[in-house]
């Protein structure tokens, strides 16, 4: 995702594209995984916007695609930049935390086939496996 692509998205739905929505955009991108209160606390360090601004373009953000929401163990939302060149699915171990990132290439595949199977259009779709890592299980 680039700013042209986060520009398009945004005329698509008939929305404005602002110095704020840019900011919060260019913010995530330095991100790895955010919440939208960590996205805030930073651009209050060096831009003028308010809390509500960030909330409300981090939601916007979502229902649009350009942000992706990843739910951990302790049910904190958290989100990324969404990305069709890097898409990834995510486990995160119960005992520590860790959150691990793995491609889901063949996983996407299946899925597609089993949606036009069933005559069915996947939008979007999110898989989150908890478990325990190598580590936390010796």
């Amino acid at each position: 995702m680039n700013l042209q692509k986060l520009k398009e998205l945004l005329r698509k739905h008939k929305k404005s594209f602002t110095p704020e929505r840019q900011d919060v955009f260019n913010c995530a991108k330095k991100m790895h995984h955010f919440s939208a209160e960590e996205l805030f606390n930073i651009l209050k360090k060096k831009e003028s916007v308010s809390r509500m601004s960030v909330f409300r373009t981090v939601q916007l953000f979502e229902e649009i695609g350009v942000f992706r929401k990843v739910i951990t163990n302790s049910n904190a939302v958290r989100y990324e930049v969404n990305s069709s060149k890097d898409h990834h699915e995510h486990m995160q171990c119960s005992n520590c935390g860790k959150l691990i990132e793995f491609p889901d290439t063949d996983l996407h595949k299946k899925l597609e086939e089993i949606a036009q199977k069933h005559d069915f259009i996947i939008q979007e779709h999110t898989i989150f496996l908890r478990g325990v890592c190598k580590k936390c299980s010796e």
